[in-house]
């Protein structure tokens, strides 16, 4: 393998794993396994060393660990070294081309362990293995440890603190050839995620205040960028639209984690107006046009038939009237006169602010603590 290879289908992902264990003689897939970070002064792997365990649904981080430690199957526990663990991590990194699945085991080898031994280079690093009969080469204190790991559930903290956030290499930001327009950056961040394939480029989440003062926030689609704004489309009776109605104030926040970028919108929602809410609404799918035209958004349902039932005439009567514009659509700006850009670096992170003093006015930024 080479590191301009890449497995971006489940199909590519299951070659490159039977590929692996064909190159292992009489191979044979773990029940568990995990790989412990036992930080200096402590005496071995304790099950809290397992924050996260492979089960046999990651059959391929297995495999490339077991080829690299020279582990054939079974039972048994392995001190991993430096240059072990770069090649685990370089022999499963094609892997990540795959949008598909997600990759703990790859994220935890190289964007927790790694720099947590850098940092701590007294540390161990100790890979075990747990075979389907339980045998094998060692059934000491690493294996019993795993052994624990498995059979009771980790806190949160644990599991989610083995979570890796963000990639090993961030696209990074040179502030010094920022533009004098926020939108000019963020059509320029938008389009780098788009091109290269970023997860749902386009989702943000937008967050309003109701007239309570209560907070809501939920995940949409990005419609339009012009010299207006953000644009986006509610129902009007949709929380987010009454919560605007009361105070138009809202932010729009995007995270790219295959990046490390995020871009926080801040500013004042208004309405398009009738003709660009016609647009908006009839460039939707059919089914789309159905779904906003049925029940009242987030009132309660009786039962899933109900919706079932109220969704099939729906599709009946856009089918019938296609040029039919629901009257309680409405198309929204967000009109900023906050951006913020962060984003995470190969040292650090960065964030940058473009603020106004009213809409229309001149722009002006600068760098803010992280």
């Amino acid at each position: 393998m080479t590191s301009l290879e890449r497995w971006a289908t489940p199909a590519d992902l299951a070659a490159a794993r039977e590929r692996f264990a064909a190159r292992i003689p009489g191979w044979t897939q773990p029940l568990a396994h995990a790989v412990a970070f036992v930080p200096s002064g402590e005496a071995g792997p304790r099950p809290e060393h397992f924050p996260l365990v492979g089960t046999v649904a990651h059959r391929l981080p297995a495999v490339v660990l077991a080829s690299v430690l020279g582990h054939a199957g079974g039972t048994g526990a392995f001190e991993v070294s430096r240059e072990q663990l770069d090649r685990a991590i370089t022999l499963l990194e094609p892997a990540e081309a795959c949008p598909d699945v997600t990759h703990p085991n790859l994220w935890r080898w190289r964007d927790a362990i790694r720099p947590a031994w850098e940092s701590d280079p007294e540390a161990r690093v100790v890979a075990v293995f747990i075979g389907p009969d339980g045998a094998g080469r060692s059934d000491g204190d690493a294996v019993a440890a795993l052994r624990d790991a498995v059979g009771r559930p980790l806190a949160w903290r644990e599991r989610l603190r083995g979570l890796a956030v963000l990639p090993a290499e961030p696209m990074g930001f040179s502030v010094e050839g920022a533009p004098d327009d926020p939108r000019e950056l963020f059509e320029e961040w938008l389009d780098a995620a788009i091109s290269q394939g970023v997860s749902a480029p386009h989702a943000g989440t937008l967050s309003t205040a109701g007239p309570s003062g209560s907070v809501g926030a939920r995940t949409l689609l990005l419609k339009d960028l012009d010299e207006r704004g953000w644009w986006f489309a509610t129902r009007t009776e949709a929380p987010k639209a009454v919560d605007l109605a009361a105070d138009p104030h809202a932010a729009l926040t995007f995270f790219w984690r295959e990046h490390g970028r995020q871009v926080r919108v801040s500013g004042l929602v208004v309405d398009a107006g009738r003709d660009a809410t016609a647009v908006d609404f009839l460039a939707r799918p059919a089914h789309s046009r159905a779904a906003a035209i049925i029940g009242a958004q987030s009132a309660p349902l009786g039962s899933l038939a109900e919706y079932a039932d109220a969704f099939a005439e729906a599709k009946s009567e856009i089918a019938t009237h296609p040029d039919l514009v629901a009257p309680n659509w409405s198309a929204m700006v967000l009109q900023p006169t906050v951006v913020e850009f962060w984003a995470a670096t190969s040292d650090g992170q960065v964030r940058l602010e473009y603020r106004r003093d009213a809409l229309g006015g001149p722009w002006r930024h600068g760098l803010l603590w992280p």
